[in-house]
């Protein structure tokens, strides 16, 4: 998407100049339904276009501050000062749901959900490794630690699978669950693979009978599977095919 200048006419059709229109507040406002309607239509042709890969990361200049980060049919407008790493974080966040997460932070650090406990993890990360003379939005590097790792693997993840389809809402609510969290996580990190290698992915949402968790078929060689529980040699069959 090239730059607009100041005193070009704003993209959002109101025929204002666009330093007086969305770029003036676009945090507050957001650009209009025909700006948005325009910005998914383009997303869509862009996916279309990718055959033989996972869905693109779309990001979308959005004023002088923020930005656009597509996913799937939703524009969320985000601080340029906010990385990839701590948006992934955001969208996990989002996925479990504010009221889960607010209440778990209100429980016993012991007692807290692991998903809880990583994102707690990374927050004294960051805050006992910025540099002095940090600036927002300046990157730094820091070494990996295991719960860190697990929680920027599941949050790609989630993206990723949230980039071509809305998650079911029992698989979210097992994901939230004690007892159901690793069955949950391992439909997650597989499905997330199958998107990866250029599979479309469709949930299975039956409740009369035992079913497969998800079809996926590849877009580019026509393969298709139904994953369950235990299918990991049927995910290495599929991707070996696809990418050969």
């Amino acid at each position: 998407m090239a730059k607009i200048g100041r005193n070009e006419p704003c993209p959002c059709g109101s025929g204002k100049k666009y330093k007086r229109c969305h770029l003036r507040s676009p945090a507050a406002t957001g650009p209009p339904p025909e700006f948005l309607r325009k910005m998914m239509r383009d997303t869509q042709e862009r996916i279309e276009r990718e055959k033989f890969s996972g869905p693109p990361s779309m990001k979308l200049p959005v004023g002088p501050d923020h930005i656009g980060r597509v996913i799937w049919n939703a524009i969320h407008f985000r601080p340029k000062t906010e990385t990839f790493h701590e948006f992934l974080i955001n969208v996990l966040k989002w996925t479990v749901g504010k009221k889960w997460y607010e209440e778990q932070v209100q429980m016993a650090p012991e007692e807290r959900h692991v998903i809880v406990k990583w994102c707690y993890a990374f927050g004294k990360l960051t805050q006992t490794l910025t540099p002095p003379d940090h600036k927002p939005g300046q990157v730094f590097f820091a070494p990996l630690t295991g719960d860190v790792k697990e929680l920027l693997v599941l949050a790609d993840d989630v993206y990723r699978l949230q980039l071509v389809r809305k998650l079911p809402r029992k698989l979210l609510q097992r994901l939230g669950s004690y007892e159901a969290f690793q069955g949950a996580r391992y439909e997650i990190a597989v499905a997330a693979t199958f998107v990866r290698c250029g599979f479309e992915i469709e949930w299975i949402e039956e409740k009369a009978k035992k079913h497969c968790e998800f079809n996926a078929k590849h877009k580019g060689t026509g393969e298709s599977s139904q994953l369950r529980q235990r299918a990991g040699t049927v995910l290495a069959h599929l991707i070996r095919k696809a990418t050969h």
